[in-house]
């Protein structure tokens, strides 16, 4: 009955199964095991319950889960104690979903996480257990699925065709009125997908590597937030002992050029400006990386400025996180004490101005290839995304997304919550302007450009769009004058 029920719900919904609550799409209550259950009569539960893992439980708080493959790893493969208490071989503290969280968010957290079990929690209590199967199976046509597919493609040249169809599925986001920053989300959860795929086949070609490491993902992608014609922004963290284990460096080397080739190849364009794990400046161990970061903050000059803009929107995409963490304590330690570094960054924040006139009318390019138009990337979401790092990097917060940081700004006390929040409206506005002008650009078959012009929008939409710059403009001005900018 309870799948019936669930099934109905996504009918009831479209078909669209992204928006409904995990909690709605439970088949059967959890299944639990405390902790000194012993394996053995764990496994027999499984069996007779027709499951493949068990919550455990402790004091009514779920402290752990057990698999089937923890059964064959751990004990059947090994000749482990079968009379051993579950929790010598369980997974402690594992990623839990409350029954709220929407299917969408689910689905990118397994992906993000690399889990197939994902219990649903209510008020800290378990309910039950959604799988990978159980989310692909309610929508497996969904355009958020690609990345699932691309996980486990066979080779790079199914990599690049199966990426071929992100570009064609953003007018389907944008005619089911799918939030823009869920839309970045999708469409870099593609982009994580389609790097770990090559990662792991560049591996199986050339051997497990010689040393701990950590591709990062760098800007747009750190932040989740890439966009329909973004490119490639990433970096190798390598454990210290690179230096000293012979042929290391020529291994990553080799790993590099072939993830980035397969990413350039599946619709991931290389850097203009060499921002690549491929290219040996971006391709470090964690003490030369801390090193690095010292110099961008200890002498912000405008190269140093530019590069640290990038690298500082980071993320663990595959690897080892321990690397990454090291590499961020010393970015935000460094930076929240630099006022030099902060003011620097407040400048290039207010170079980029919004299209607005003396009367804050809207200006658009007079003369060129893109007359009667504005750059809404240039005149509007790039100085919000500045904004926004130079918030959180001030008070030492480990945010990254562009929404995240002006929440957690806003929750220091570095911004006044009124004006975190506006900027976020904004962004949202301009984002959404953004995929729906790259969704007709990919109908048309025309080049991706962020150029709109305003006389193509409706009379709300102009207004909006006059309402985020003045907003942006409000926000460059009190930066301008924190930090001194007319004075540097």
């Amino acid at each position: 009955i309870r799948q019936d029920l669930a099934s109905a719900r996504v009918a009831a919904s479209g078909g669209d199964a992204l928006g409904t609550p995990v909690g709605e799409l439970l088949t059967r209550d959890a299944v639990t095991v405390g902790p000194d259950t012993p394996i053995r009569e764990a496994a027999q539960i499984m069996t007779r319950e027709r499951v493949s893992a068990l919550v455990v439980v402790e004091a009514g708080r779920v402290v752990g889960i057990f698999t089937d493959r923890d059964l064959r790893a751990k004990v059947v493969a090994v000749g482990g104690n079968p009379e051993a208490p579950v929790a010598t071989i369980m997974t402690p503290d594992p990623v839990t979903v409350d029954a709220h969280t929407r299917a969408f968010d689910a689905t990118l957290l397994q992906m993000d996480r690399g889990v197939h079990h994902l219990p649903v929690c209510q008020d800290g209590a378990p309910m039950g257990m959604v799988t990978t199967s159980d989310l692909l199976r309610l929508a497996q046509a969904d355009p958020v699925y690609l990345a699932a597919r691309i996980s486990r493609a066979p080779d790079a040249d199914t990599v690049a065709r199966l990426a071929e169809r992100l570009l064609p599925l953003i007018g389907e986001f944008v005619r089911r009125g799918t939030a823009p920053q869920d839309i970045g989300r999708v469409i870099t959860a593609t982009a994580d997908a389609a790097t770990r795929r090559l990662l792991a086949l560049a591996e199986a070609d050339l051997g497990p590597p010689p040393t701990d490491y950590c591709w990062v993902g760098l800007g747009s992608q750190a932040r989740g937030e890439l966009g329909a014609s973004s490119d490639q922004d990433n970096a190798l963290i390598l454990d210290d002992a690179a230096d000293t284990v012979p042929g290391a460096h020529d291994y990553f080397a080799a790993l590099a050029d072939r993830v980035c080739d397969g990413l350039d190849r599946a619709g991931f364009p290389r850097c203009p400006g060499d921002v690549m794990a491929s290219n040996p400046q971006w391709r470090r161990t964690a003490s030369d990386w801390e090193r690095r970061v010292r110099d961008w903050v200890g002498a912000p000059e405008p190269k140093a400025v530019l590069n640290s803009q990038v690298f500082f929107d980071i993320r663990a995409v595959h690897g080892s996180e321990r690397l990454v963490d090291r590499v961020r304590c010393e970015m935000l330690s460094r930076s929240r004490g630099s006022r030099r570094f902060l003011a620097h960054l407040a400048r290039i924040a207010c170079d980029w101005q919004p299209p607005l006139g003396f009367f804050r009318g809207l200006v658009v390019a007079s003369r060129g290839e893109y007359r009667n138009t504005l750059d809404i990337k240039a005149g509007g979401i790039a100085p919000v995304v500045q904004i926004a790092r130079l918030h959180a990097l001030s008070a030492g917060l480990s945010e990254v997304s562009t929404l995240g940081r002006l929440e957690a700004a806003a929750a220091a006390g570095v911004i006044a919550r009124t004006d975190a929040e506006n900027l976020a409206g904004a962004i949202r506005f301009l984002r959404g302007l953004a995929y729906r002008h790259h969704a007709r650009q990919i109908a048309e078959g025309l080049d991706l450009d962020n150029h709109v012009d305003p006389s193509s929008l409706g009379t709300m939409d102009r207004h909006r769009l006059r309402a985020a710059f003045r907003i942006i403009a409000a926000a460059q001005s009190a930066l301008a004058i924190q930090y001194r900018v007319g004075q540097m």
